[in-house]
């Protein structure tokens, strides 16, 4: 055991004598279940969290399609033929790979009902700063934008820092066809530094990376 000391408000500490004389429970005993419960919560989407991007997705989903899907189908073809060309020119979250933002902002939105159902189970989801980047990149129409920014904004996009570099420039050692892999390894190494899944709609180009964990969302 180790002691500690903190500054409670009055009406915390009431709570915890309560508690305690109600269970002939040690007030250190609450305040150690009480922070063993919160744990348990804390990567899970807030109650108020999980209801806002439900009903983004509700929307979404009810929309027309923002273009036809042979053009969804396009973009996702040169998503992954772009990686390969990069260098030339549980999990208690998920990060979502370009591909399945784009199969579930746009075309017929074919991925959103799984990304509902993740969202709906309270599954945190995030998408990093490279996957922004490619998402961005287009080509976007507004009302994709628009959606995307009300369901993950820009803002809290997972970042590529110097841990990030230097796990993927690991992986870029240890994996075959690293030079044509580049952005793979970055986006791979933005979800396994934090502990995360990814779910992609390419599970082949990242099987092989080490110690990534790759989502599967039941068929529905």
């Amino acid at each position: 055991m180790v002691k500690v000391t903190y500054t409670l408000d009055d009406e915390t500490v009431a709570r915890i004598r309560r508690i305690a004389a109600r269970l002939g429970a040690p007030q250190s005993r609450v305040v150690r279940d009480a922070v063993k419960d919160y744990e348990t919560r804390a990567d899970r989407l807030s109650d108020e969290e999980r209801t806002r991007m439900l009903a983004v997705l509700e929307r979404i989903r009810r929309e027309p399609p923002t273009r036809a899907q042979s053009a969804v189908d396009r973009e996702l073809r040169q998503i992954r033929r772009a990686r390969r060309g990069w260098a030339r020119p549980h999990v208690g979250v998920t990060h979502l790979d370009t591909s399945v933002l784009v199969d579930a902002l746009t075309g017929w939105r074919r991925s959103a009902p799984a990304l509902t159902a993740l969202v709906a189970d309270g599954e945190p989801i995030v998408v990093s700063a490279l996957v922004l980047y490619e998402w961005l990149r287009g080509p976007r129409v507004e009302a994709e934008v628009s959606d995307q920014e009300a369901l993950l904004p820009a803002a809290r996009a997972a970042p590529f820092g110097p841990v990030e570099a230097a796990l993927a420039a690991t992986l870029y050692r240890q994996v075959r066809r690293a030079r044509a892999r580049e952005l793979d390894l970055a986006i791979a190494a933005c979800a396994i530094t934090r502990g995360a899944r990814l779910w992609t709609l390419n599970p082949g180009d990242f099987a092989d990376i080490p110690d990534l964990v790759l989502f599967d969302p039941p068929p529905r």
